[in-house]
């Protein structure tokens, strides 16, 4: 049916395509109206707090209560509401593709498809949402029943010690003078070793989309030579080596890491080794990569600086090919890598792996704070 569709169409499109920008285009405009609402914990409404809401599109500010503007996107939306004497209200706004979007496929408008998705007009978000302050909470318009505001997933407490910290992914301002930055309040330093109640979150982007989620670690449990991260979901140890994976979140990152870690003991710039491994999470692909320590950096994570190590693994990943899962082939991969060894981890990870079939794989997982 819709072949059919596309064979009668796809002349009118191009005959009109000089009179149009899009051929056919299903789309609901680039923008779309949010309504942000503030509550307490015990559910007493307050209303007027400043809310930032930020995806990679632009920025938006609105006041908590009335609805307005924003861009839409291909990614998450996150959002920051604060207010006087409260712990700020956190969220995350989930995209979804939109009528526009299903039009466009249904009709075989790819032009107009393609054209709706780079500016953002194929998505939307949840158009009502209901923050508490103290909490972060994840909305999905998929998960609404009525015509209330949409139902929210709890994420984590918000602590107490995030009052008034910097807006969500505001670009960080230069301080005035030197002086001025040294009398400036300072956070807990992000170099610091992992402890029980840290929650890491990451940043998880696809190269070929440009969507985005994001994904968190919290430390349930540092000794001497162990880290437990989401009650056992993913241990390593003290120095960083992964023990165990049951639930793999990170896409490239856990299906390619390194089971002996990412760094050898006193590696320095310069230093070369070569991997050879099967994965011990997802499909369980077998790496034989050539690792070097490109040097050394400082990038600044929440506004705070941190040494880090630049990594590069690049050779191949052999994937099974064909109907045999038997037969495998050898598939390009190059890795990035930014790496704090204060943390003993990754702060940063560029992947790209070609497929024997389809296109290549590109995802890059960053760290964006760390909550303690």
């Amino acid at each position: 049916m819709v072949e059919v569709g596309r064979a009668w169409l796809a002349p009118g499109c191009v005959a009109l395509l000089s009179l149009l920008t899009g051929c056919a285009s299903v789309t609901q405009g680039t923008e779309q109206s949010v309504k942000v609402e503030t509550i307490t914990a015990d559910g007493r409404a307050l209303s007027d707090a400043e809310c930032v809401l930020v995806n990679e599109k632009g920025r938006a500010v609105l006041r908590s209560g009335k609805a307005g503007p924003v861009r839409r996107a291909g990614g998450d939306m996150t959002i920051r509401c604060e207010l006087d004497g409260q712990v700020p209200a956190l969220g995350q706004a989930v995209s979804r593709g939109n009528a526009g979007l299903a039009g466009n496929i249904l009709l075989g408008g790819a032009i107009g498809a393609a054209v709706d998705v780079g500016t953002g007009a194929a998505y939307t978000y949840p158009t009502w949402m209901q923050l508490v302050f103290g909490q972060e909470r994840r909305f999905d318009r998929q998960s609404n029943r009525g015509d209330g505001p949409t139902a929210g997933e709890l994420l984590r407490v918000v602590p107490a010690s995030e009052a008034r910290a910097a807006q969500v992914d505001a670009p960080v301002a230069a301080p005035a003078s030197p002086v001025l930055a040294a009398s400036a309040p300072t956070a807990a330093p992000v170099a610091a070793a992992l402890r029980r109640g840290d929650v890491l979150e990451y940043r998880l982007t696809d190269g070929l989309t440009g969507n985005s989620s994001r994904i968190y670690y919290r430390v349930d449990r540092a000794e001497r030579n162990e880290v437990v991260f989401n009650q056992g979901a993913r241990v390593e140890t003290s120095s960083g080596r992964l023990i165990s994976l049951s639930s793999p979140t990170a896409g490239l990152f856990d299906a390619s890491s390194p089971p002996e870690g990412w760094v050898p003991p006193q590696g320095g710039p310069g230093t070369r080794w070569q991997e050879s491994y099967v994965a011990q999470t997802g499909p369980k692909w077998r790496h034989e990569l050539q690792a070097t320590i490109t040097g050394r950096d400082v990038q600044l994570l929440d506004g705070q600086p941190l040494d880090v190590l630049r990594l590069r693994y690049e050779g191949w990943v052999y994937t099974p090919s064909g109907l045999s899962m038997g037969s495998l082939t050898g598939v390009p991969f190059q890795a990035d890598v930014s790496y704090a060894p204060a943390l003993q981890r990754p702060v940063k990870f560029d992947a790209t792996m070609r497929q024997a079939y389809g296109p290549a794989l590109r995802e890059s997982l960053e760290l964006v704070r760390i909550q303690r």
